[in-house]
C-alpha cells in the first residue's frame, strides 16, 4: 500500500512541483495542515484507500484562510484534551457517542465556539468523512442542520427585540417625526419582503 509523503502531499495539493519558486513555502503550509489535522484526528498515514478524504480537506484548508484559522483553533484544543485513540472532538453540543470505531465527544464550556464558527469546522469534517459514506456522515449533517435552525430562531428572536426597543426609543421624537421615521422603517421592511418574495418566486415558479 503506497503511503503518501509530505512532498507528494504538497504537488497534490498545491498543484506545484519543487522546481517552482515558492515550493519551500508551500510545502511548509502543507505541513502546517498536517500538524493541525494530527491535532484533530490523532496521528494519521495518507494511503490509497484515504487519500482522496484527506486531499479534500487539505484542500479546504489551503485555499481557505478562515477555515485553516478556526480548523488550527480546533486542532488546538483538541490536544488540550485528555481523550483515547480514535476520540474526535467536536464543536457542538452532543453526548459522547460511538461511532465506526471513533469515539465522539463534545469539548468543554471553556473552549465553547460561536455557531457560526461550530457550523464551518462541521461542514468542514463533513466533507472529511463524506469519503467514507457512513453513519457518521449523517450525524454530522443532522448537527449542522440544527446548529443553523438555532441560529436563525436567535436572529428571528434578535429582530424582535430590535423593534421593540425602537417603538420605545422613538417615543422621544417629536409626533411627526417619529411618525416619518416609523414609516421609513417599514417601508424598508417591505422593500425587504417583496425582494424575498421576488426570489422565491423566480426561483420555485416555471415561467
Amino acid at each position: 500500500m503506497k503511503k503518501y509523503t509530505l512532498s507528494e502531499l504538497t504537488k497534490e495539493v498545491t498543484g506545484s512541483n519543487e522546481d517552482d519558486y515558492y515550493w519551500e513555502s508551500k510545502k511548509e503550509s502543507i505541513r502546517n495542515i498536517q500538524r493541525a489535522l494530527n491535532g484533530i484526528f490523532g496521528k494519521y498515514e495518507i494511503t490509497d484507500s484515504n487519500k482522496n478524504q484527506y486531499i479534500k480537506i487539505y484542500k479546504l484548508m489551503y485555499n481557505d484562510d478562515n477555515i485553516k484559522a478556526l480548523m488550527n483553533k480546533q486542532s488546538r484544543i483538541s490536544k488540550k484534551i485528555e481523550r483515547k485513540e480514535k476520540t474526535l472532538i467536536i464543536p457542538t453540543e452532543f453526548k459522547n457517542k460511538k461511532i465506526n470505531k471513533r469515539t465522539l465527544t463534545v469539548q468543554s464550556d471553556k473552549y465553547k465556539f460561536t455557531k457560526e464558527v461550530q457550523i464551518v469546522i462541521l461542514k468542514t469534517l463533513l466533507e472529511f468523512f463524506r469519503e467514507e459514506k457512513s453513519e457518521l456522515e449523517y450525524m454530522l449533517e443532522g448537527m449542522i442542520i440544527e446548529l443553523k435552525s438555532e441560529e436563525y430562531n436567535q436572529l428571528l428572536d434578535e429582530l424582535e427585540k430590535e423593534v421593540k426597543r425602537i417603538n420605545i426609543s422613538i417615543q422621544g421624537y417629536p409626533y411627526e417625526e417619529r411618525v416619518e421615521k416609523m414609516k421609513e422603517i417599514k417601508d424598508y421592511l417591505k422593500s425587504q419582503r417583496l425582494e424575498i418574495d421576488k426570489t422565491i418566486i423566480d426561483n420555485f415558479i416555471l415561467p
